[in-house]
């Protein structure tokens, strides 16, 4: 199969049994059809993978990888490692897409000459379509790193924090690796592609269907576990890294992102563990806490709480443990009255 217009769409697979027919299928039938899929099997032990090889047998354009288990960002980049197509999709296991998804996004891309086609999405919740968020609200064409920023942090435009629901250019993301941390992965993804300044295109067709479904990473990082608190705070130190060449009221905003992720983080790992965050957690708590109060221009608030933590941390602990404790009360009493 010849690379020129091919295609690569590569789908993540682990414990999906229920939901990975409906997005296979959903790929097959899309109106351009020179295409492969890699179906990255990640250790899944509920028959998955053998539903994938089941599928490969009916139609050529699939190919399947097993794997054992390492994760969706390494799933990824095993199949981007092993496309040979012009352009990737990502599409995760339980979503699918409309028809006309990659055909929408490849005209955006040849139209305008874009690094990245991104387009709108549907959110799907218990079978009802919500309106939680959208990756793009607009039709338009984003050139400077600037406005990446802009959009990743001040406007309603998503589309810098998920790799799905895009049409990438393969040379642009072919030697980019996918971070090991279990939440945000494709935010730090998406930031190391930003910031080789690409051309991408925006555009409000919702070609993509994200579906919310309990046991997911996603719905399990609204739990808040400790793990997912630090990967906040890798999140807030890659953006202000993106923000390091841009003008100084980007930065200053970029400075106070981070140090407030790193606030956050410190307040539900503290709860998360009986207020005591001890070993590697409390240090790397207190490097990022550090590092954020070298930065100039932050608010009054975080540097007060910050200095606080570094200095008093047990001190620091009993505040957060009572504080939380008080709003647990407050929450029950409103609730009562409610």
């Amino acid at each position: 199969m010849s690379g020129e217009g091919l295609v690569s769409v590569i789908v993540p697979v682990y414990n999906v049994s229920k939901y990975i027919g409906r997005c296979i299928e959903s790929i097959l039938a899309q109106t351009y059809t020179v295409l492969e899929v890699l179906l990255i099997d990640d250790g899944s032990t509920d028959g998955s993978g053998a539903l994938c090889d089941r599928y490969a047998k009916c139609d050529n354009r699939i190919r399947v990888v097993h794997q054992q288990n390492a994760g969706a960002g390494k799933a990824r980049e095993k199949g981007v490692q092993l496309s040979r197509g012009r352009y990737i999709a990502f599409v995760d296991a339980d979503d699918w897409i409309e028809r006309l998804f990659l055909e929408t996004l490849l005209r955006d891309i040849t139209e305008s000459g874009a690094d990245i086609a991104c387009c709108d999405l549907r959110e799907m919740a218990d079978g009802r379509e919500t309106n939680r968020f959208h990756t793009c609200t607009d039709k338009r064409i984003v050139r400077f790193k600037k406005d990446f920023f802009d959009d990743l942090l001040k406007g309603g435009a998503k589309y810098g924090y998920v790799v799905w629901g895009k049409l990438f250019r393969s040379e642009l993301v072919r030697t980019l690796p996918f971070d090991e941390i279990r939440f945000g992965e494709d935010t730090l993804y998406m930031l190391k592609v930003l910031s080789r300044q690409p051309i991408v295109s925006l555009n409000p067709y919702q070609g993509y269907v994200y579906v919310r479904r309990e046991g997911s990473v996603t719905i399990q990082a609204g739990d808040v576990c400790p793990d997912m608190a630090l990967n906040y705070v890798y999140i807030g130190s890659a953006i202000k890294d993106f923000a390091e060449e841009l003008d100084r009221p980007q930065r200053k905003v970029a400075a106070n992102y981070y140090a407030k992720k790193v606030y956050i983080a410190l307040s539900f790992v503290l709860r998360a563990n009986g207020c005591a965050a001890e070993g590697e957690v409390r240090l790397f708590l207190e490097k990022h806490a550090r590092s954020a109060l070298c930065l100039p221009d932050l608010k009054k608030k975080l540097r007060v709480m910050l200095r606080w933590y570094l200095m008093f941390p047990r001190g620091y602990d009993v505040f957060v443990g009572c504080a939380l404790k008080w709003k647990h009360i407050g929450d029950r009493i409103n609730h009562a009255r409610g």
